[in-house]
């Protein structure tokens, strides 16, 4: 249905509406803000409405009845292909593993996926992700992933053997829990 409303709307003459420019100012803040509020001839949107009208002011100062705060992520949230393309990127993890990863961060609840299909985090993910960089930084940093990473690849191919780099590992991780490194 909406596919049709579009098409038709794109097949009749243009709507004519008005629109208003609100200009608020709190303290040295401002900030526009505009909308439409009437239609003056409705063309198109007889089938098809891609705005909805807005309450009509008129000219003057108001007072601010309710203040409503909401916090705006500068980073910008991505979807789960974004995080598989960023992991090839930066050269963590494998093909194989991938998923696996992704689908470990829902069944620990450490993100939840918005209606968009952006990878939101909880608290419980970025409580885990803060205690991690305290205490382990060095161990959950992309560079230790990727060395880590590398040495498996030189085990696999049978360049390093696989005991030394175990025991390397486990007495880097022992100095860590004793408060050495």
């Amino acid at each position: 249905d909406l596919i049709f409303r579009r098409f038709i709307a794109s097949q009749m003459v243009k709507a004519k509406a008005l629109k208003q420019i609100l200009e608020v100012t709190v303290l040295d803040a401002k900030k526009e803000y505009s909308g439409y509020v009437d239609i003056l001839d409705p063309g198109f949107t007889l089938v098809y409405r891609p705005f909805t009208l807005m309450k009509k002011l008129k000219v003057g100062e108001y007072d601010v009845v309710d203040v409503e705060y909401k916090r705006i992520v500068s980073i910008p949230l991505y979807s789960q292909a974004d995080i598989v393309q960023l992991m090839k990127e930066k050269e963590i993890g494998r093909p194989s593993t991938y998923a696996k990863i992704i689908r470990t961060l829902f069944e620990r609840h450490y993100v939840l996926s918005s209606k968009r299909g952006k990878l939101i985090p909880t608290k419980l993910g970025i409580s885990v992700y803060e205690f991690l960089k305290e205490n382990y930084r060095d161990f959950i940093s992309e560079e230790r992933t990727r060395i880590v990473e590398r040495i498996m690849d030189e085990i696999a191919d049978g360049k390093i053997n696989y005991q030394k780099a175990l025991l390397e590992f486990y007495e880097e991780i022992r100095m860590v829990d004793e408060g050495q490194l």
